[in-house]
């Protein structure tokens, strides 16, 4: 493809998919899911724009998934890891990093670039504007639900979906009245303790199984709560994946867990 500029060069990889948000409107790709992966040079990839339920079907990939897509940086996101992605060019290859093992292979590809906290990140952040990364609390706190006080995203937003739908054979996009939040502590002296949302568009997509189950708010609320919390006790050895929000605000949301069983856990410093 030629191209202007050198901001605008584009280039092809291999990228190991490890995490998805859930979907939210958006004004021109109808709309959009923050999705990160890890290339074969072990650099995390930040992919935009991604309408994940539109795709077509050799597009559509899963979790854990290697695809292949021609990106470039993105321009007016300055954060490292941030690239668009052609959608003219993006397949999913089929070959899935299955959970065998107790996750083994899934550990072997991800922990090898594990940071060591989140005060790490931050401080690379600073540095670099490193904006993404995988680490293991030292504990994990209570999780928590927060009733939205007002919808997850606008009315005029809304609208923008369901026209989008009208050419796309998807449900329409249903906005979660609750988030998670949850507390933890970092194994790092400058930790001063943690709370953050868990964005990962499984927590969203277990919430509307046990809702279609009982249609009641509350209920399906405590349900995803009580499935959720499970990964944060003794019995799994469960990592944060995590990124910044946005191109501007420095606050950190959690957008995926790799959780293999506590009977594999392992040493901090294996994988460096």
């Amino acid at each position: 493809m030629s191209v202007s500029n050198t901001s605008e060069q584009w280039w092809d990889e291999r990228i190991l998919i490890t995490a998805k948000t859930y979907p939210i409107p958006h004004a021109k790709h109808h709309e959009t899911v923050c999705t990160a992966g890890i290339n074969e040079n072990g650099e995390w990839r930040r992919l935009w724009p991604i309408p994940f339920r539109h795709l077509s079907g050799p597009q559509q990939f899963r979790k854990y998934e290697w695809i292949e897509a021609r990106i470039r940086k993105q321009g007016s996101d300055r954060r490292k890891e941030s690239h668009v992605v052609d959608p003219d060019h993006l397949r999913a290859t089929g070959e899935v990093v299955g959970p065998e093992r107790n996750w083994q292979r899934r550990r072997d590809l991800i922990l090898r670039w594990q940071a060591a906290s989140l005060e790490e990140l931050s401080a690379r952040y600073e540095e670099d504007l490193t904006s993404m990364g995988v680490f293991r609390p030292r504990e994990f706190g209570g999780l928590k639900i927060t009733w939205r006080d007002k919808p997850h995203w606008s009315r005029e937003l809304q609208n923008k979906t369901e026209q989008g739908i009208l050419w796309a054979s998807v449900p329409s996009l249903r906005p979660l009245p609750f988030q998670l939040h949850l507390e933890y502590r970092c194994d790092s002296p400058r930790c001063p303790g943690h709370e953050q949302s868990i964005m990962d568009w499984e927590m969203g997509a277990r919430y509307w199984t046990e809702f279609e189950r009982n249609p009641d708010e509350q209920v399906a609320a405590e349900a995803t709560q009580k499935a959720f919390s499970e990964f944060f006790t003794a019995g799994f050895d469960t990592w944060l994946h995590v990124g910044t929000l946005g191109p501007v605000w420095k606050s950190w949301v959690i957008i995926g867990l790799l959780r293999p069983k506590a009977a594999a856990q392992t040493s901090l410093f294996e994988y460096v």
